[in-house]
């Protein structure tokens, strides 16, 4: 499911972006394009790409290429159409029934045992990535991962009958945006992030 090889990865993203309008992909984006160089928020921080080489520019901050991969496809194939506010499951996506077991594995398997025992560090973790708490479960935060793209994370605490549970939840206007296979990544590289600030 997820990028086996990122380098091949890397070169057809780029391919694909050069083949795009700047301004065109800024403005479907909800980015800024100036000189060149595209300014991309994800995850909290603002990461400068160059157009059209897709390469992080001087004085951007580090990212690495599972990153780079997913800002380069969100700038190709962003639409334009603003979150919508309603909230699908991973399943709900296209295709997402027959990877819904890799998703619960590699993303809401470990937000669960990051926050299933401390359900209160989750809103804390997300303020750090410019989330905001929401009322879902025992606790919930919105994650603005891309401009036009946020997930919200939501944990239901354990008690002696269940055990801790956990969910990524998307806005149903996210498959306009991203590849089921993007939201994946997507998804496990914000689960990351929240437990790098936990």
């Amino acid at each position: 499911m997820a990028w086996m090889n990122l380098a091949p990865a890397l070169a057809a993203a780029r391919e694909t972006m050069r083949g795009r309008d700047p301004g065109e992909m800024a403005r479907n984006s909800g980015t800024v394009y100036d000189g060149g160089v595209f300014s991309v928020p994800f995850l909290g921080t603002t990461y400068k790409l160059t157009y059209p080489d897709g390469e992080l520019a001087e004085g951007s901050p580090e990212l690495d290429l599972g990153g780079r991969i997913l800002i380069l496809h969100y700038l190709a194939g962003a639409t334009g159409l603003v979150p919508n506010g309603r909230l699908i499951s991973f399943q709900e996506l296209p295709g997402g029934m027959l990877y819904a077991g890799p998703f619960a594995g590699r993303a809401v398997g470990p937000l669960t045992r990051a926050f299933g025992d401390r359900p209160g560090d989750l809103p804390a973790a997300g303020a750090a990535l410019g989330g905001r708490p929401v009322r879902l479960g025992d606790a919930a935060v919105e994650l603005p991962v891309l401009p036009l793209v946020p997930l919200t994370m939501v944990i239901r605490e354990g008690d002696e009958e269940f055990p801790a549970g956990g969910n990524i939840l998307f806005d149903a206007s996210t498959p306009v945006h991203l590849s089921t296979e993007d939201c994946v990544v997507l998804a496990e590289t914000a689960v990351r992030r929240l437990r790098a600030v936990k």
